[in-house]
């Protein structure tokens, strides 16, 4: 045997992989309680006897255009053109993360798709196999530059991450200028704040939260540091 062909999916619209798409699927049979993937294995068995691979994905849906809960229920897709086709993926990309006490955290970015995601891990998904690897010079991080393994203390400058999968295949270069650690910082003045946006919510390293003053205009804040510092930068205020 050379190469194998599954339908991983016929018009009826059932998948036989874990889509992030539908729960119209292996995902919702009590084949291996649910987390079963038949594309899944299917394709590391190839890869492990060097069998050739290919998947038939019907356009037409049926369940999709005709379910209540289908993506095309309004309307009648149509498509042009399909395809398939062999690609090396690249790692994924990385965030860099400080919390107030100065304590760095270099993860995957989780990315917020449209649909219901029903609690999977999209990025750990599609990519298995991968070390990152990071800087704190300011220099370029390769395969050969510090691991991240472990949350680590930062006080200063910028932090260069990478991504670096299976083969030496790299990702994209993450990058992130920290300032000084806000652990110790007090607020010694300002002039005024509503009800649940207090000024704390200005240096709390939560860019969702935010301080709101009760009128417009110009508005001021006095921050102690805790430490003597020469600052290189200036606050940017906005309003909202």
């Amino acid at each position: 045997m050379k190469k194998v062909i599954i339908i991983a999916k016929h018009y009826d619209g059932f998948c036989l992989w874990q889509s992030h798409y539908t729960t119209h699927g292996i995902m919702s049979t009590n084949f291996k309680g649910g987390k079963g993937d038949i594309v899944k294995a299917l394709s590391e068995s190839c890869q492990k006897y060097g069998i050739k691979l290919g998947i038939y994905l019907s356009p037409a849906d049926l369940y999709q255009i005709e379910s209540p809960e289908g993506l095309y229920a309004r309307d009648i897709p149509i498509v042009a053109t399909l395809g398939a086709y062999y690609y090396n993926k690249r790692p994924p990309q990385l965030d860099i993360e400080r919390d107030m006490v100065g304590f760095v955290t270099i993860k995957p970015h989780i990315h917020k798709f449209r649909w219901k995601s029903r609690g999977e891990n999209f990025m750990e998904n599609n990519h298995p196999i991968f070390t990152i690897h990071y800087t704190t010079d300011g220099s370029q991080p390769t395969e050969k530059s510090a691991v991240y393994e472990k949350v680590f203390r930062f006080e200063s400058g910028k932090i260069n991450a990478i991504a670096v999968g299976k083969g030496g295949v790299l990702g994209v270069v993450c990058s992130k200028n920290f300032g000084v650690p806000k652990a110790q910082w007090r607020v010694k003045d300002y002039d005024g704040a509503v009800d649940h946006h207090p000024v704390s919510l200005a240096f709390d390293s939560n860019p969702n939260t935010y301080w709101q003053t009760p009128s417009k205009g110009h508005h001021s804040v006095v921050f102690d540091l805790g430490d003597t510092n020469c600052l290189q930068g200036v606050f940017l205020y906005t309003t909202i």
